[in-house]
Protein backbone atom coordinates (compact mmCIF):
# COMPACT_ATOMS: atom_id res chain seq x y z
CA UNK A 1 0.00 0.00 0.00
CA UNK A 2 3.13 2.53 0.79
CA UNK A 3 4.85 2.20 -2.40
CA UNK A 4 1.60 2.53 -4.54
CA UNK A 5 1.11 5.99 -2.45
CA UNK A 6 4.82 6.85 -3.25
CA UNK A 7 4.02 6.49 -6.79
CA UNK A 8 1.17 8.72 -6.71
CA UNK A 9 3.56 11.04 -5.13
CA UNK A 10 6.16 10.76 -8.02
CA UNK A 11 2.88 11.12 -10.51
CA UNK A 12 2.09 14.64 -9.79
CA UNK A 13 0.35 14.17 -6.16
CA UNK A 14 0.54 17.18 -4.03
CA UNK A 15 3.06 16.42 -1.37
CA UNK A 16 0.69 17.43 1.86
CA UNK A 17 -2.23 14.68 0.94
CA UNK A 18 0.60 12.06 0.01
CA UNK A 19 1.47 12.30 3.62
CA UNK A 20 -1.90 12.34 4.82
CA UNK A 21 -1.91 9.17 3.52
CA UNK A 22 0.85 7.80 4.75
CA UNK A 23 0.16 8.72 7.97
CA UNK A 24 -3.40 7.23 8.04
CA UNK A 25 -1.62 4.10 6.60
CA UNK A 26 1.01 4.08 9.75
CA UNK A 27 -1.81 4.36 12.09
CA UNK A 28 -4.12 1.78 10.77
CA UNK A 29 -0.66 -0.60 11.02
CA UNK A 30 -0.55 0.48 14.58
CA UNK A 31 -4.41 0.22 15.41
CA UNK A 32 -4.15 -3.13 13.95
CA UNK A 33 -1.13 -4.75 15.79
CA UNK A 34 -2.41 -3.16 18.70
CA UNK A 35 -5.92 -5.06 18.05
CA UNK A 36 -4.05 -8.69 17.31
CA UNK A 37 -3.37 -9.71 20.75
CA UNK A 38 -6.66 -8.48 21.88
CA UNK A 39 -8.64 -10.91 19.59
CA UNK A 40 -6.07 -13.91 20.61
CA UNK A 41 -7.26 -13.12 24.09
CA UNK A 42 -10.67 -13.13 23.17
CA UNK A 43 -10.52 -16.76 20.94
CA UNK A 44 -8.69 -17.89 24.35
CA UNK A 45 -11.53 -16.90 26.44
CA UNK A 46 -13.82 -18.29 24.01
CA UNK A 47 -12.49 -21.59 23.40
CA UNK A 48 -10.88 -22.28 27.05
CA UNK A 49 -8.31 -25.45 26.60
CA UNK A 50 -10.08 -28.35 28.11
CA UNK A 51 -9.07 -29.41 31.52
CA UNK A 52 -6.98 -32.58 31.72
CA UNK A 53 -9.99 -35.56 32.29
CA UNK A 54 -10.29 -36.69 36.07
CA UNK A 55 -9.80 -40.32 35.60
CA UNK A 56 -12.26 -42.39 37.65
CA UNK A 57 -10.55 -45.91 38.99
CA UNK A 58 -12.58 -48.47 41.11
CA UNK A 59 -12.20 -50.91 43.43
CA UNK A 60 -13.55 -54.95 43.25
CA UNK A 61 -16.51 -53.36 45.46
CA UNK A 62 -17.93 -51.54 42.41
CA UNK A 63 -19.97 -53.90 40.28
CA UNK A 64 -19.86 -51.77 36.32
CA UNK A 65 -21.75 -55.22 35.29
CA UNK A 66 -25.36 -53.83 37.12
CA UNK A 67 -26.58 -51.42 34.72
CA UNK A 68 -27.63 -48.77 37.20
CA UNK A 69 -24.70 -48.96 39.45
CA UNK A 70 -22.61 -48.08 35.86
CA UNK A 71 -25.00 -45.34 35.28
CA UNK A 72 -24.18 -43.83 38.65
CA UNK A 73 -20.99 -44.23 38.07
CA UNK A 74 -21.18 -42.17 35.37
CA UNK A 75 -22.91 -39.93 36.99
CA UNK A 76 -20.19 -39.14 39.45
CA UNK A 77 -17.59 -39.21 36.82
CA UNK A 78 -19.43 -36.38 34.62
CA UNK A 79 -19.95 -34.84 38.04
CA UNK A 80 -16.11 -34.40 38.31
CA UNK A 81 -14.41 -33.70 35.12
CA UNK A 82 -17.20 -30.30 35.64
CA UNK A 83 -15.26 -28.25 37.80
CA UNK A 84 -17.20 -29.37 41.13
CA UNK A 85 -14.99 -26.24 42.51
CA UNK A 86 -17.46 -23.94 40.89
CA UNK A 87 -20.54 -22.60 42.28
CA UNK A 88 -23.08 -22.76 39.44
CA UNK A 89 -26.72 -24.39 38.34
CA UNK A 90 -24.75 -27.93 37.83
CA UNK A 91 -26.90 -29.98 35.42
CA UNK A 92 -25.22 -33.40 37.57
CA UNK A 93 -26.75 -32.42 40.77
CA UNK A 94 -30.09 -32.28 41.78
CA UNK A 95 -32.61 -30.01 40.43
CA UNK A 96 -34.61 -29.69 43.75
CA UNK A 97 -31.41 -28.99 45.70
CA UNK A 98 -30.24 -26.39 42.88
CA UNK A 99 -33.13 -25.13 43.59
CA UNK A 100 -33.38 -24.44 46.90
CA UNK A 101 -29.33 -23.48 47.46
CA UNK A 102 -26.77 -21.30 45.01
CA UNK A 103 -23.78 -23.48 46.32
CA UNK A 104 -25.85 -26.91 46.18
CA UNK A 105 -22.92 -29.20 46.96
CA UNK A 106 -22.40 -28.99 50.55
CA UNK A 107 -18.72 -30.44 50.64
CA UNK A 108 -17.79 -28.29 48.09
CA UNK A 109 -15.31 -25.62 49.89
CA UNK A 110 -14.34 -29.06 52.01
CA UNK A 111 -13.03 -31.32 49.23
CA UNK A 112 -12.92 -29.33 46.40
CA UNK A 113 -10.59 -25.90 48.08
CA UNK A 114 -8.95 -25.46 44.31
CA UNK A 115 -8.98 -27.03 41.08
CA UNK A 116 -6.12 -28.73 41.07
CA UNK A 117 -7.10 -31.00 44.18
CA UNK A 118 -8.43 -33.65 41.36
CA UNK A 119 -4.83 -34.12 40.31
CA UNK A 120 -2.78 -33.98 42.78
CA UNK A 121 -5.45 -36.37 45.20
CA UNK A 122 -7.01 -37.89 42.54
CA UNK A 123 -10.26 -39.82 43.13
CA UNK A 124 -10.67 -43.19 43.57
CA UNK A 125 -14.63 -44.49 43.99
CA UNK A 126 -14.72 -46.76 46.90
CA UNK A 127 -18.03 -48.38 46.77
CA UNK A 128 -21.55 -47.56 45.54
CA UNK A 129 -24.15 -49.50 47.24
CA UNK A 130 -28.10 -49.31 47.17
CA UNK A 131 -29.44 -47.62 50.51
CA UNK A 132 -33.08 -47.42 50.33
CA UNK A 133 -34.31 -45.85 47.09
CA UNK A 134 -30.99 -44.34 46.80
CA UNK A 135 -27.15 -45.36 45.95
CA UNK A 136 -24.39 -43.92 48.14
CA UNK A 137 -21.48 -43.24 46.48
CA UNK A 138 -18.28 -43.38 48.94
CA UNK A 139 -15.10 -41.88 47.01
CA UNK A 140 -11.00 -41.49 48.06
CA UNK A 141 -8.75 -39.20 47.37
CA UNK A 142 -5.26 -40.07 47.49
CA UNK A 143 -1.82 -39.24 46.39
CA UNK A 144 0.61 -42.13 45.27
CA UNK A 145 3.92 -41.15 46.57
CA UNK A 146 3.49 -38.11 48.39
CA UNK A 147 6.61 -36.02 49.27
CA UNK A 148 7.26 -36.67 53.04
CA UNK A 149 6.67 -32.67 53.58
CA UNK A 150 3.33 -33.21 52.57
CA UNK A 151 2.00 -36.24 53.44
CA UNK A 152 -0.43 -35.02 56.32
CA UNK A 153 -2.68 -34.30 54.16
CA UNK A 154 -3.04 -37.72 52.69
CA UNK A 155 -5.65 -38.99 52.40
CA UNK A 156 -7.32 -35.77 51.43
CA UNK A 157 -10.49 -36.44 51.74
CA UNK A 158 -13.08 -39.39 52.07
CA UNK A 159 -16.58 -38.23 50.81
CA UNK A 160 -20.13 -39.69 50.46
CA UNK A 161 -22.53 -38.40 48.30
CA UNK A 162 -26.06 -40.18 47.28
CA UNK A 163 -27.31 -40.44 43.94
CA UNK A 164 -31.40 -40.90 43.49
CA UNK A 165 -33.45 -41.25 40.47
CA UNK A 166 -35.22 -37.71 39.77
CA UNK A 167 -36.74 -36.51 36.65
CA UNK A 168 -35.94 -39.69 34.26
CA UNK A 169 -32.51 -39.66 35.71
CA UNK A 170 -29.97 -40.42 38.14
CA UNK A 171 -28.47 -36.74 40.04
CA UNK A 172 -26.35 -36.13 42.84
CA UNK A 173 -27.73 -35.18 46.71
CA UNK A 174 -26.54 -34.31 49.69
CA UNK A 175 -26.61 -36.21 51.97
CA UNK A 176 -27.54 -33.95 54.91
CA UNK A 177 -31.30 -34.51 54.35
CA UNK A 178 -30.79 -38.14 54.22
CA UNK A 179 -28.85 -38.46 57.77
CA UNK A 180 -30.57 -35.91 59.53
CA UNK A 181 -34.39 -37.19 58.74
CA UNK A 182 -34.73 -38.95 61.65
CA UNK A 183 -33.61 -36.00 63.61
CA UNK A 184 -35.50 -33.55 65.83
CA UNK A 185 -36.39 -30.41 64.65
CA UNK A 186 -37.96 -27.28 66.20
CA UNK A 187 -39.13 -23.95 65.72
CA UNK A 188 -38.73 -21.18 67.36
CA UNK A 189 -39.02 -17.75 65.63
CA UNK A 190 -37.87 -17.63 62.69
CA UNK A 191 -34.99 -20.64 63.34
CA UNK A 192 -35.49 -24.20 62.65
CA UNK A 193 -33.25 -25.89 64.72
CA UNK A 194 -32.35 -29.33 63.63
CA UNK A 195 -30.46 -31.52 66.08
CA UNK A 196 -29.62 -35.42 67.10
CA UNK A 197 -32.32 -37.60 69.05
CA UNK A 198 -28.95 -37.99 71.40
CA UNK A 199 -28.83 -34.36 71.92
CA UNK A 200 -30.95 -31.84 73.76
CA UNK A 201 -31.58 -28.00 72.57
CA UNK A 202 -31.11 -25.15 75.30
CA UNK A 203 -34.73 -23.49 74.90
CA UNK A 204 -33.47 -20.54 76.35
CA UNK A 205 -30.68 -19.57 74.14
CA UNK A 206 -32.99 -20.49 70.98
CA UNK A 207 -35.19 -17.93 71.68
CA UNK A 208 -32.68 -15.00 72.15
CA UNK A 209 -31.07 -16.35 69.18
CA UNK A 210 -34.19 -15.92 67.25
CA UNK A 211 -34.83 -12.69 68.68
CA UNK A 212 -31.27 -11.35 67.39
CA UNK A 213 -32.22 -12.39 63.95
CA UNK A 214 -35.27 -10.50 64.15
CA UNK A 215 -33.40 -7.24 65.47
CA UNK A 216 -30.94 -7.47 62.50
CA UNK A 217 -33.84 -7.58 60.06
CA UNK A 218 -35.90 -4.63 61.67
CA UNK A 219 -32.51 -2.72 62.22
CA UNK A 220 -30.75 -3.01 58.96
CA UNK A 221 -34.39 -3.47 57.03
CA UNK A 222 -33.47 -6.19 55.37
CA UNK A 223 -36.39 -8.18 53.08
CA UNK A 224 -37.68 -10.59 55.63
CA UNK A 225 -36.42 -14.55 56.01
CA UNK A 226 -39.16 -17.01 56.26
CA UNK A 227 -37.07 -19.70 57.74
CA UNK A 228 -33.28 -20.40 58.26
CA UNK A 229 -32.47 -24.13 59.03
CA UNK A 230 -30.09 -24.35 62.12
CA UNK A 231 -27.79 -27.77 62.15
CA UNK A 232 -26.79 -28.29 65.75
CA UNK A 233 -23.30 -31.03 65.60
CA UNK A 234 -20.69 -31.74 68.68
CA UNK A 235 -18.22 -30.90 66.63
CA UNK A 236 -16.50 -30.26 63.39
CA UNK A 237 -16.32 -34.05 63.17
CA UNK A 238 -19.73 -34.60 63.20
CA UNK A 239 -20.77 -31.60 60.75
CA UNK A 240 -18.52 -32.83 58.59
CA UNK A 241 -20.48 -36.12 58.76
CA UNK A 242 -23.63 -35.07 57.57
CA UNK A 243 -22.25 -32.87 54.49
CA UNK A 244 -20.22 -35.69 53.08
CA UNK A 245 -16.51 -35.59 54.59
CA UNK A 246 -16.07 -39.07 56.10
CA UNK A 247 -12.34 -37.70 56.50
CA UNK A 248 -12.59 -36.33 60.14
CA UNK A 249 -14.81 -38.99 61.68
CA UNK A 250 -13.11 -41.87 59.94
CA UNK A 251 -9.71 -40.13 61.88
CA UNK A 252 -11.25 -39.99 65.08
CA UNK A 253 -12.66 -43.73 65.14
CA UNK A 254 -9.41 -45.02 64.10
CA UNK A 255 -7.73 -43.03 66.88
CA UNK A 256 -10.03 -44.24 69.49
CA UNK A 257 -9.70 -47.91 68.57
CA UNK A 258 -6.04 -47.68 68.95
CA UNK A 259 -6.07 -46.21 72.41
CA UNK A 260 -8.73 -48.93 73.37
CA UNK A 261 -5.98 -51.38 72.08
Amino acid sequence: MSRNLHRRCRRGVPSGASCTCLNSVRRLRIILLTLIPVVLLVGQEAFPQRAREIELPITVRVDTSDSEVRAVYHLWKDYLNSRPDSIYSNPYWSRAERRRYADCDFARAWVYSSPDILHAFPPRVLSIMPEDSAYVIRTLYYAENLEEAYSGSNPWALQRVYARWEEGAWKLWNPLPILTRAWNRQLIGRILYVYSREDSLDVKLARQSARFCDSLIEAFELPAIDTIEFYITRNADDLARIIGDQTRATAERSDSSETRA
